[in-house]
């Protein structure tokens, strides 16, 4: 049987049984309920590529490489639990050095040194790496592989876990991080690296035929109506042709096959050993594109075990074949391991689990989900990347919002501001004088008002959870220059036959104060810009600074490349003297999405952008970023125009936002969630930032990972959020 057994009748029963899982479910929680959920280490010791495997008696067994020194592994070792919380040490149940003397053929070809996988002059390596226990045709076994330069597996000659084991050989001569599944028909497969996969013969001895890779398919429907736009062009053609690099694991749940396997990419700006997921209703495939599943994961493997408090909704994939539905099919609650092998991850080096839930419509309020990517993944509310997450909460529950930014006025006052999608038609703000508690304002400014529209759509009845694009004041951001105010906001036109392309798709106006009050009354200045096809000017100026020189800049996107602009708010209509030029830091610095905009932090002007690199978080249909995350790049420009100086460096899940420095002298972030990753969905927050300055041109901006009490009373919008272990949420 397959170790997570997870379409076995005798191992779900058992585990029903073991865990004494409820019959019925508590009162279902909101989407993003509270207390944060961290995942934390199960075990002081040092170990990589935790597994963790239920057997058919319920009881979950769990081994890894042990550390520190992680290339020389000498030992397997296997740890007991029945309840996720207790682990029992049951010892070595195979040591390297105990079979020295041992000559025959099975286990011969492990006695001997090899060259490291990395860092070709550095000592050879003897190690046991990412061993993994299987129940299989009512049988132990222990899969592992040799500095993954070979693999092997071990049967249990007692018919215990605890073993003793005999080696049954070498099933591959190359590669690494095995693993086993068994299929409904009986067939047992070998999986290893990143997706090969391979039926073995009915003794398990042997590959029974040629090892062949599982790739995920790019979604076609990325491209829409079969335009090659250049993003997703780009796209498409960047699309990994395999899950993951390594550490592939295999399991079957109601009805379909997924793979999981971890993979490093940049996406923050800094090594990311991700865990990553695709599925398929048959083995032969075809399967879809990969998802983010667990970031900061690694190599994982899945299993049963007990309700969790944090899951009680989504244990079974959203029902794709209901489409226009928000049918979602219920099942045991399923948990991966995790271990944390990279900087960002909320610890390194220890074993560790989390539940899983499945994607959703219901459980992604984003306009861009499509219900065939239901899969398995990390919680929002379940925490595996380091910072100030968990206590963060939203400042105002009950809107549906996002672009936001805090302005911090010369009245003293914070006013925020933004994409308020739950208020069609109106431009408002919030005031606050310490960030903790916000007062809405009047609003400043209708859809009926906007004189310059070339195209005024009706004003449909608002339904939450809708989102009236043609209708939103988006990316609301305010200026403030002479005694005067300046609101400036996007507007969407339909991008359909009935919309001319001449008039582009939509426009970008600003407002401005009759006086020196940021509540109003304002006069309109007209339309500066548009947002795409043919545009008569820079799309919306995302961010805009006050430079030295006194005068105003903002960062610009035209025609897919990023440019600056110097604005002119005493000529009429508030012109842009722009000039359409490569600031230079467009080719050198990857793919950026947009969003494009100056700030100003601790006197360095920042040039800044949406996108991580190699993997964008591009707008592809991709139904809320399941690829990837929706980070904020910067790099450091001498002047407004440039030259860049210093690394591009990644402020994670900022997205689009601003970043500010309060009365205090704390430095903060707005966040409003755009990917799976964060805290929630577009809600408004605040994250703490912790700003270095290590040069003139130099710096080091970043998610405070130890803020103090202030700092958590204002990212728990007035209190200090309560956070929870994983744990402590398993209801036993």
């Amino acid at each position: 049987m397959t170790r997570i057994s997870i379409t076995m009748k005798i191992t779900v029963t058992a585990i029903v049984v073991a865990f004494s899982l409820a019959t019925s479910m508590q009162a279902a929680v909101n989407d993003r309920d509270w207390p944060s959920v961290v995942v934390t280490p199960i075990l002081d010791v040092p170990m990589r590529d935790t597994a963790i495997t239920a057997g058919p008696d319920g009881t979950c067994y769990m081994t890894g490489t042990l550390g520190p020194d992680f290339e020389n592994c000498r030992q397997i070792k296997l740890w007991k639990s029945k309840d996720l919380k207790q682990w029992e040490d049951l010892g070595a149940v195979w040591d390297l050095e105990r079979n020295l003397g041992d000559t025959h053929g099975d286990v011969f070809w492990m006695r001997y040194p090899r060259k490291p996988m990395v860092g070709e002059n550095d000592p050879l390596v003897w190690g046991i790496q990412a061993p993994e226990i299987h129940f299989i045709k009512d049988a132990w076994y222990l899969c592992f592989s040799m500095n993954r330069q070979g693999t092997g597996l071990l049967k249990s000659t007692s018919g215990k876990p605890e073993g003793p084991y005999t080696s049954l050989g070498r099933i591959t001569e190359k590669g690494g991080d095995p693993s086993m599944f068994e299929d409904d028909d009986g067939s047992v497969y070998w999986v290893f690296d990143g997706g090969w996969i391979a039926k073995l013969t009915d003794d398990l001895r042997y590959l029974a035929e040629r090892p062949r890779l599982i790739q995920p398919t790019p979604d076609p429907r990325d491209l829409v109506h079969g335009k090659k736009e250049p993003g997703r062009t780009f796209w498409l053609a960047d699309s990994p042709r395999a899950v993951g690099e390594r550490g592939a694991f295999l399991f079957k749940h109601m009805g379909r096959y997924y793979l999981c396997a971890a993979d490093y990419c940049n996406r923050l700006g800094s090594r990311c050993d991700d865990t990553w997921i695709a599925h398929a209703s048959s083995l032969d495939g075809p399967w879809s594109e990969r998802q983010l599943m667990i970031p900061h994961g690694g190599g994982t493997t899945v299993f049963l075990g007990p309700n969790c408090s944090v899951v009680n909704k989504y244990r079974g994939p959203y029902d794709w074949k209901v489409r226009g539905t928000d049918s979602q099919l219920d099942g045991p609650q399923l948990y991966a391991t995790f271990y944390g092998n990279d900087p960002r991850a909320i610890f390194r080096d220890r074993p560790a689990l989390l539940p899983l839930e499945f994607s959703g419509h219901d459980r992604f309020p984003h306009w861009m989900f499509k219900a065939t990517e239901t899969f398995p993944r990390k919680p929002q509310c379940v925490f595996t990347e380091r910072g100030a997450w968990p206590g963060m909460k939203p400042l105002l529950p009950n809107e549906h919002m996002r672009d936001m930014s805090v302005f911090v006025a010369p009245d003293g006052n914070y006013y925020l501001m933004g994409s308020v999608i739950s208020r069609p038609g109106r431009l408002v703000m919030w005031k606050s004088a310490d960030l903790m508690k916000w007062e809405e304002t009047p609003p400043v400014w209708t859809y009926d008002q906007i004189e310059w529209l070339p195209i005024r759509y009706p004003m449909p009845e608002y339904k939450p959870g809708q989102t009236l694009s043609q209708h939103v004041f988006w990316d609301v951001h305010a200026l403030h220059y002479e005694g005067r105010y300046y609101l400036i906001f996007d507007t969407f036109m339909r991008n359909d036959a009935k919309t001319p392309e001449e008039i582009g798709h939509g426009g970008c106006g600003v407002l401005r104060s009759k006086g020196n009050d940021i509540a109003g009354p304002y006069e309109s200045l007209g339309r500066i810009g548009g947002q795409l096809g043919k545009c008569p000017g820079p799309i919306n100026p995302f961010s805009i600074i006050k430079d030295e020189d006194g005068k105003i800049y903002a960062g610009n996107w035209l025609h897919w490349k990023p440019v600056v602009a110097e604005a002119d708010p005493e000529a009429p209509g508030w012109k842009w003297n722009y000039k359409p030029k490569d600031t230079g830091i467009f080719g050198g610095y990857g793919i950026m999405e947009g969003g494009v905009g100056l700030e100003r932090v601790e006197g360095v002007n920042l040039f800044t952008t949406i996108g991580n690199g190699a993997i964008t978080a591009a707008w592809d249909g991709s139904g809320g970023r399941h690829y990837s995350t929706y980070d904020v790049n910067y790099v450091a420009v001498k002047t407004p125009w440039g030259p860049p100086v210093g690394p591009m460096r990644t402020i994670p899940h900022a997205g689009a936002g601003n970043r500010f420095k309060d009365h205090k002298g704390y430095w903060w972030s707005t966040y409003f969630g755009d990917d799976h990753c964060g805290p929630w969905w577009e809600k408004i927050g605040l994250m703490p930032l912790k700003v270095e300055k290590r040069g003139p041109f130099d710096l080091l901006i970043d998610i405070e990972d130890h803020p103090d009490d202030y700092q958590k009373r204002v990212m728990g919008a007035g209190e200090i959020a309560e956070v929870k272990t994983v744990q402590e949420t398993l209801q036993l």
